[in-house]
Order: C-alpha cells, then structure tokens, then sequence
C-alpha cells in the first residue's frame, strides 16, 4: 500500500452526519454506521445507515421520528445480523 487514501462516501452522504459506532456484517457485506450530530447541546441528529461495502450505495436507513431525543452512539451485529445500538439519550 502507498499510503493513498479515499472516502468511503461523500460528505453528508444521504445525510450521514458524524460517523460513530460501525460495524461490517461480512456475511452480507454491509457496513452498519451509527451517524450523528448535537447541535447547540440539545437538539440532536442520528441515524442508523446501512452500506454496500464494495459500492457505497446506501442500503438502509433508519431514523428516529421528529421531534424525539434519541442519539445513536454504538452498534453491534447477533449470528443472525440483527442490529442493536445504544441510545444516549
């Protein structure tokens, strides 16, 4: 490898914000993302976003309803590729 370097996808993506908690499901080879954003330190944005490895393209999303606290930090993927994630609020 020579050290070059490129991004998986572009910034705000479908509306990825800040990446947290990831994790690969090799099986399907989808990258799960934890995506988020506090604003003025009491109006936040998550979301839960799923990606083909090879392309990118945006598989799923997942988002909470309007107006609700939630903010998704870590994630993590069963044997049978059920998604569990914390929520910090």
């Amino acid at each position: 490898a020579d050290g070059s370097f490129t991004d998986f996808i572009a910034s705000q993506f479908e509306g990825f914000l800040g990446g947290l908690g990831m994790k690969v499901d090799e099986k399907n080879q989808i990258l799960w993302a934890n995506s988020g954003d506090i604003l003025n330190d009491s109006i936040a944005t998550t979301g839960i976003f799923a990606f083909e490895i090879g392309s990118g393209k945006l598989r799923k999303k997942y988002l909470p309803r309007p107006n609700s606290s939630h903010f998704f930090n870590d994630l993590v993927l069963d044997d049978q590729g059920f998604v569990y994630i914390s929520d910090m609020y």
